[in-house]
């Protein structure tokens, strides 16, 4: 059995590739092990890539001060209950069902905020009330318009 992975994270290529190709424009610009690709690039763009990976060569791991950044995104106390109409939280009966019960984050600027969960956790039924695809039943969700 083999793998091809295709991305562009190679933060994730990194921890499961055998070897890599790293492509530019179409073209194959470097390839081989991962783990000397990794550690020596010896290409530009691959070095460029790197470069451009958080934590990792020319570029800085966000600073601590994140906390005092403008926020970009408010999720206060949002519920997602199905059977129950928007604003009527209090009214759920025993067939509705809480696909997302009381979410609270904020995202400032610079940061990355990665959702994970099992399978039914509320993971997509949250991204569509962030996206206004649908209205929690309770709850605020609070976006900065310049985003």
């Amino acid at each position: 059995m083999g793998l091809v992975l295709i991305t562009h994270d190679l933060g994730v290529v990194e921890k499961i590739a055998d070897r890599v190709v790293v492509m530019q424009n179409g073209r194959v610009v470097e390839t081989g092990a991962a783990s000397a690709i990794m550690t020596s690039p010896s290409h530009p763009y691959t070095r460029k890539l790197l470069d451009a990976m958080p934590g990792r060569h020319g570029f800085e791991t966000q600073p601590s001060s994140v906390e005092t950044s403008r926020t970009l995104l408010a999720v206060e106390d949002v519920s997602r209950i199905y059977g129950v109409q928007p604003g009527k939280a209090a009214e759920a009966g025993p067939n509705a069902v809480r696909a997302v019960d009381n979410a609270s984050f904020v995202l400032r600027s610079g940061e990355t905020l990665g959702i994970a969960g099992e399978s039914g956790s509320g993971k997509p039924t949250l991204a569509r009330m962030l996206l206004g695809l649908e209205p929690p039943t309770s709850g605020t969700i609070r976006c900065d318009a310049r985003i």
